[in-house]
């Protein structure tokens, strides 16, 4: 596939298509980020309504970030959403700092960024902008399961090496895979290093066998969480609000803590209860990047029950 044929599918998306996108893809490039808020789309659809900002959170330093998703490429477009974010950033009293964030579905002419840069500048607000073949290329390079998800074209075939991977598990019964060379092609891990190659799975051995020390109530509730969360401010967590928790896998408060209790046990999460509402984020125990999120692209792409995975720990699905 190439980038041209990625920015002509790109620029199909639909309003609330993309709004999504920019939700799912935007955190993974920024890594001090908190949870996102959106204002311009219908929970659980890609229904878009009025909202301004579309989508906005808060950073660790307290500052506020703004994403207007705009694919409309008529003149002035980008420097009229914009204001209305930077309206509501100075009403509040917050601008200073702040950063806005254009996400587009094309390549706009360079003298409405220029514009937009300075109409930022001018209350203290930092403008980054990106276009359909900025974002194009992140997906080829980079963000390939949302490339899948989003775009449904497969991924790039990865280049040819001579790694020789182990990922040899202890496990009394099933095969035991020498290598992770389906999970790799699906992810794009050809762009690895063989030192990397071997990093990684060693890494995924480890969160294994940590994975493992659960008992299968608790791995079948963490597998739930893994299927309803999103990329979270850190790219290696995923997060999920405790009251959807509830609604969705029908348990109480006491339970989801209960259960919450045992997955910070073993390093799988943690409630945030200083949040409104408050929200459980997941992480793969020891791993340091987004492991769970490749899992549950891995699966979607190879359309696998991701609990096989995580659940059943059929490590074989990864050969």
């Amino acid at each position: 596939m190439t980038a041209n044929l990625t920015e002509q599918i790109f620029k199909g998306l639909s309003a609330g298509e993309l709004q999504r996108l920019a939700v799912d893809l935007l955190p993974r490039l920024y890594n001090d980020w908190g949870p996102i808020s959106q204002n311009g789309i219908v929970e659980g659809t890609n229904q878009t309504r009025k909202g301004t900002p579309d989508a906005w959170c808060e950073r660790e330093d307290g500052s506020y970030v703004c994403i207007q998703a705009t694919g409309d490429s008529g003149k002035g477009k980008v420097k009229e959403d914009l204001i209305k974010s930077v309206t509501i950033l100075v009403e509040k009293g917050v601008a200073n700092g702040a950063l806005c964030i254009a996400f587009l579905r094309f390549d706009p002419h360079p003298e409405e960024i220029i514009e937009c840069k300075e109409l930022c500048s001018e209350e203290g607000i930092t403008f980054e902008y990106y276009t359909n073949s900025g974002i194009s290329k992140l997906l080829d390079d980079r963000f390939q399961d949302l490339r899948h998800r989003y775009l449904k074209l497969e991924s790039h075939p990865p280049p040819k090496t001579n790694v020789q991977s182990l990922f040899t598990l202890d496990k009394p019964s099933g095969s035991q895979p020498s290598t992770c060379a389906r999970f790799m092609q699906v992810l794009n891990w050809g762009e690895l290093t063989p030192k990397q190659y071997q990093e990684s799975l060693n890494e995924i051995t480890e969160f294994y066998k940590s994975l493992a020390k659960l008992n299968l109530p608790s791995r079948r509730f963490f597998a739930a969480l893994v299927e309803l969360a999103t990329p979270a401010y850190r790219d290696y967590m995923m997060c999920v609000s405790c009251q959807e928790v509830e609604n969705s896998l029908s348990m109480t408060v006491p339970q989801v803590m209960n259960q919450m209790v045992i997955l910070e046990k073993y390093g799988f999460g943690s409630i945030d209860s200083e949040e409104y509402p408050p929200h459980i984020y997941i992480q793969p125990a020891s791993v340091r990047w987004q492991l769970l999120q490749d899992l549950k692209a891995f699966a979607e792409h190879e359309s696998i029950n991701l609990r096989e995975i995580l659940v059943n720990l059929h490590f074989t699905l990864l050969d």
